[in-house]
């Protein structure tokens, strides 16, 4: 590993060292995996696979709307609704 390629992944290392998920995308597949507790930094980080900090789900508010083409859920038009977005383990 180069200087250049330890400053890219410092906040991934010092992100897995302190104990957070990181992941790394699967070759040529936009997925991501989570790297393993076990595994030892000099081990992984070694290769040129690209990596991440796991992003975290987020959460928005939606407000639904009336939607003429669809009458059955006018009664609902105005309504806010809480959305949370689910990853599965890959992402």
């Amino acid at each position: 590993m180069n200087r250049e390629r330890a400053k890219e992944l410092w906040p991934v290392i010092k992100a897995y060292a302190d104990g957070e998920a990181v992941q790394y995308k699967i070759e040529e597949s936009e997925r991501w995996d989570t790297v393993p507790r076990h595994i030892s930094i000099d081990m992984e980080f070694a290769n040129e696979n690209e990596y991440r900090i796991k992003p975290e789900p987020r959460e928005w508010n939606a407000i639904l709307i009336r939607n003429e083409l669809h009458p059955a859920h006018s009664p609902y038009a105005g309504e806010i609704i809480k959305v949370r977005e689910v990853l599965d383990e890959s992402d």
